[in-house]
């Protein structure tokens, strides 16, 4: 279920550009600077999402950030759009294999700002 719903998008670029984007996702993310950020990154870790998005089940994170995209292709990568994906992934994308957390409000908010800051 949902696989047609899977977007895929290709970007034609030189050498140079693809190589310097290799060479960018190929490293960590910075740290959370915000604590709004940090408080993200508490609530990932204790909501589990490291084990499916670090193990290779779910879409490495890393980069989210900087990404055009959300919920493979579903989604424009704003600030609302994943927050209303983290809310529930289910009325977004039918079939996804995230589950609804049942996040409040303020998680969703740190969250986002969160994965939002991972450039």
């Amino acid at each position: 279920m949902g696989h047609a719903d899977m977007r895929i998008r290709v970007i034609a670029q030189s050498p140079e550009d693809f190589n310097a984007w290799l060479k960018h996702q190929q490293q960590p993310a910075l740290p959370p600077s915000t604590p709004q950020a940090i408080q993200g990154l508490k609530i990932f870790t204790k909501k589990n999402c490291v084990i499916c998005h670090y193990s290779g089940y779910a879409p490495d994170l890393t980069h989210v950030g900087s990404r055009e995209t959300l919920a493979a292709g579903t989604l424009p990568n704003t600030p609302a759009n994943l927050a209303r994906w983290l809310k529930n992934p289910q009325a977004i994308k039918k079939g996804v294999h995230m589950p609804n957390l049942g996040l409040t409000d303020d998680q969703v908010k740190d969250l986002t700002a969160y994965l939002e800051g991972l450039k």
